[in-house]
């Protein structure tokens, strides 16, 4: 069957529905992004691996607002490292207005680590029936995590080394039973399928008890038939809706007799629903005869997690799995340049598709590559991604010195933008976790600062000793002429613009035009007008676009092209990009004094 497309600007056919828009540096189209969200890609001490597909999309990763956040959770490892840096990546003593200090305000981290997680395996109240939890978070610390069943109290204590916990009375009461008739014996029974009574002697016209769970699933249901049998009185005491496959079971062996009231528990459901509740880990094995936790005189350590080793391919795994992560700013920790190729790659896939990101990357310590080597790789990547060339020291997680590579000054470069705006170029803004650096590039013209600046690298330097260290220019290294592309600000602020219009035109899909004089609810074309310029007014009021009073040019053309044809509509426009200034040239005329009195 034919579908009608229509074809964007780029020459691209579209059969999806939507709003698709570009700026004419790079060719792009935006997505919903978050501004100020930095994606980080590396290796973590206690996280989820992007790669365990037993885990939804969304347990793959870890979403933090803060660096105690990311502690809390990754304990240790490279990507935690990064946040560390990121969390206040440049002072505001300068440029107080900006706030560079607060770091960004969400961070989307990717673990390429196979992290194993620790299990435990804890008695049942019924002999040799034993259940198994799988901690909560894959790595190391689980190791360190123990746990307690105290049976007479009905609570389970958790020790850990940031603390000690301990529940509520995990008691659960579904229902009361009792039998009423003339039998003998009422011997009750619970098991996967049902619950039963087993008469004996009975000279009424009571029965055995049969209520099946897959005919009567919920509680509702099965009090209602129950009091329906002759001989048989249910009491609810759980909501309607709870499901009877989550009741503790009642072995026809144990000889409970319903001639007595009897309460029907579920304890065991509620001890999972604390332990997988508050994220202590998930019972991965429960043993067939559902009975709770029988009682611990001493708590038992979860064991066997592991920290994994990523295959030679996980990065690239990894870079694969976060396109769909939302966010302007991401990078990967890694200095790998086949890694790195892959990585500007994507990124160029996801501005091409729609999902705009500026990427961030770099090279190792100078005891590993060489300047030389460094520069070559920026060189070679030549795209719309940052390369950190210059190492760093800085305090580590334990406040003790340590030398970063030149992938986490691209951490600091996006950070800063991210901390405020897409529109806030690194450049020149002192740096607040770097304490020195090994290698000093000569500032001479042709030295080695300038040969990194031309290779398209971030390099840190700094006018006199007295000064913090700051990024001299905050570039991608796209080698293109246009500044719109090679000044990492303004190429992360173009692709803003473009987001911006979207998000402002989405709401559009969908929707049936109607003339100006209609009576029913549509879209004009004066409707599309005012969208358009109430995006473009934004823009230049969030700084996005500038004019120029003194040139006597607008921040963008209030007349803009628009074309309908059809299901499509088109619209060219103008505007002016911000500017960041990078070169301030005067020149002043100086006379000695002459004269005479």
């Amino acid at each position: 069957m034919a579908i009608i497309e229509k074809e964007d600007f780029s020459g691209i056919k579209r059969t999806i529905p939507g709003v698709y828009g570009k700026f004419q540096s790079p060719t792009s189209q935006a997505v919903n992004l978050d501004l100020n969200t930095l994606v980080i890609i590396g290796g973590a001490d206690n996280a989820p691996y992007y790669g365990d597909t037993t885990k939804s999309f969304e347990e793959r990763y870890i979403t933090v607002g803060s660096f105690q956040d990311a502690k809390n959770i990754l304990k240790g490892g490279e990507l935690l490292e990064a946040v560390n840096l990121a969390k206040s990546p440049a002072k505001d003593t300068e440029k107080p207005v900006f706030n560079l200090s607060k770091g960004a305000s969400l961070y989307k981290l990717v673990n390429i680590n196979p992290n194993v997680a620790a299990t435990i395996t804890l008695d049942s109240t019924k002999a040799t029936n034993t259940h198994t939890i799988t901690y909560g978070m894959p790595g190391t610390y689980g190791n360190k995590v123990r746990v307690r069943k105290i049976l007479a109290d009905k609570k389970i204590q958790v020790n850990t080394p940031d603390g000690s916990s301990e529940s509520s009375v995990l008691e659960k009461k579904v229902f009361e039973l009792t039998y009423t008739g003339d039998a003998t014996t009422a011997i009750l029974a619970i098991d996967s399928t049902g619950i039963t009574v087993i008469l004996t002697g009975q000279t009424d016209e009571s029965t055995n008890l049969s209520v099946l769970f897959a005919d009567y699933p919920r509680l509702g249901d099965a009090i209602e038939y129950i009091n329906s049998q002759q001989g048989y009185v249910a009491i609810m005491l759980d909501v309607p809706s709870f499901e009877l496959s989550n009741l503790d079971h009642i072995e026809a062996a144990e000889a409970i007799d319903v001639k007595l009231i009897k309460t029907i528990h579920a304890d065991l459901y509620a001890e999972i629903q604390y332990i997988e509740g508050t994220g202590l880990g998930k019972f991965t094995t429960i043993a067939t005869v559902r009975k709770p936790l029988a009682d611990m005189t001493v708590f038992k350590f979860f064991s066997g997690g592991s920290i994994g080793t990523p295959s030679a391919n996980d990065m690239k795994g990894a870079i694969d799995f976060s396109k769909t992560i939302t966010g302007m700013f991401r990078n990967v920790l890694t200095s790998n340049i086949s890694d790195l190729l892959y990585f500007k790659s994507a990124c160029s896939d996801m501005i091409a598709s729609g999902n705009e990101t500026v990427g961030g990357c770099g090279g190792a310590v100078p005891t590993s590559e060489i300047l030389s080597v460094r520069q070559a790789n920026a060189r070679q990547l030549a795209g719309y991604v940052k390369y950190g060339v210059s190492p760093f020291y800085a305090y580590d997680l334990n406040g003790i010195k340590k030398e970063y590579p030149g992938y986490m000054l691209a951490v600091l470069d996006n950070a800063i933008s991210a901390s405020v705006s897409p529109r806030i170029s690194a450049t020149h803004k002192y740096l607040s976790p770097v304490l020195d650096t090994s290698e000093v590039l000569s500032r001479d013209i042709g030295g080695d600062l300038e040969k990194t600046i031309q290779a398209g690298g971030l390099a840190i330097s700094r006018k006199s000793q007295s000064q913090p260290f700051w990024i001299e220019r905050s570039i991608t290294t796209e080698s293109a002429l246009n500044p719109i592309k090679t000044d990492s600000a303004t190429f992360a602020g173009a692709l803003t613009s473009v987001k911006t219009i979207r998000e402002r035109l989405e709401p559009l899909i969908g929707m049936s035009t109607v003339d100006k004089n209609a009576k029913v609810q549509g879209v004009t074309e004066q409707d599309l007008i005012r969208e358009f310029d109430s995006a473009l007014q934004y823009l230049m009021e969030q700084g996005f676009l500038v004019g120029s009073e003194l040139l006597g040019i607008t921040p963008f053309d209030e007349e803009y092209k628009l074309r309908l044809d059809g299901d499509a509509v088109y619209v060219e426009m103008k505007g002016r990009s911000f500017s960041v200034i990078n070169f301030i040239f005067f020149l002043i005329g100086l006379e000695e004094i002459q004269g005479t009195v």
